[in-house]
C-alpha cells in the first residue's frame, strides 16, 4: 500500500482557489488525515476547490464517505469541487456510486484551472 499525501497550494487572484495535490492511497488507516487537512482549509467560505488525482491510486469506501461528506458541506456552502486527472477505475468507481454529480471533473490541470478562473 503506497502513503497517502496531500499538499495544498492557492492560485488565483487573491488566493482564492486552492488546488490539493492528493497522492498514493487513501483508505480506511489514513482518510482521516485528509479530512483534517480539509477542516483545516475550511475556516471561510471557499469559492472552489481543486483536487489532482493524477497521482492517486486507490480510494477506499471510507476515502469516497470522505469525499461525499466534503461534498456536502461545499454544497451547503455553495462553493465547488473540481477534480482532474481521476484514472478511469477511480471514474467507474464515481459513476457507480452516484457521485458524479456533486464533483466537475476535468481532464488535465491547465482545462480544470481554466474551468475556476
Amino acid at each position: 500500500m503506497k502513503e497517502f499525501q496531500a499538499e495544498v497550494e492557492s492560485f488565483g487572484a487573491g488566493a482564492k482557489y486552492k488546488i490539493f495535490r492528493l497522492k498514493g492511497e487513501m483508505v480506511l488507516n489514513n482518510y482521516k488525515k485528509f479530512e483534517d487537512m480539509c477542516d483545516k482549509e475550511l475556516p471561510s467560505p471557499p469559492l472552489c476547490w481543486v483536487f489532482d488525482c493524477r497521482e492517486l491510486e486507490y480510494v477506499s469506501s471510507a476515502g469516497f464517505g470522505a469525499l461525499m461528506r466534503l461534498a456536502q458541506r461545499f454544497q451547503a456552502l455553495h462553493g465547488r469541487l473540481v477534480l482532474f486527472g481521476v484514472s478511469d477505475g477511480l471514474m467507474k468507481v464515481f459513476k457507480l456510486l452516484g457521485l458524479v454529480g456533486m464533483f466537475v471533473f476535468y481532464r488535465d490541470e491547465a482545462e480544470a484551472i481554466q474551468g475556476v478562473a
